[in-house]
C-alpha cells in the first residue's frame, strides 16, 4: 500500500538524520523496525505523558522485544499530551535495557 511506503520512507528519513547529527560522537543511528499500528492501539494512549511512555516501556519490553530486537525503541503518535508537551522519555536510564525508548 503506497501510505505504509510512504511511512516507512519517512522512518528511514527520520532515521538518516539523527544518525547525521550523532555520527560526529561515534553514536551511529540504525533503522530496524517500523511497526504500524493500522488495526488498534498496542497500548492505552493518554494525555499524560508519563503514563504512555510507561506504557510504551512495557510494551517494548513485553512484546516488540520479541518481534523485533532493538536497542531503544520511540513511538511516534498523534496524541496530544498535557502542558504542550510534545515528548516523553526518561533521563539518564535511556542506556538501560529496560528503559530505552521514547514516545513524542
Amino acid at each position: 500500500n503506497g501510505d505504509m511506503r510512504t511511512v516507512h520512507r519517512q522512518m528511514k528519513d527520520v532515521a538518516n538524520i539523527i544518525n547525521s547529527v550523532y555520527s560526529p560522537l561515534n553514536i551511529f543511528i540504525a533503522l530496524v523496525g517500523v511497526v504500524v499500528w493500522s488495526e488498534q492501539d498496542e497500548i492505552p494512549l493518554e494525555e499524560n505523558g508519563d503514563r504512555t511512555l510507561t506504557n510504551f516501556l512495557q510494551y517494548r519490553k513485553t512484546r516488540l522485544l520479541a518481534e523485533i530486537k532493538n536497542d531503544n525503541a520511540q513511538l511516534l503518535t498523534r496524541q496530544k499530551f498535557q502542558d504542550g508537551v510534545v515528548g516523553k522519555a526518561l533521563k539518564g536510564p535511556i542506556c538501560t535495557y529496560e528503559f530505552s525508548g521514547g514516545v513524542s
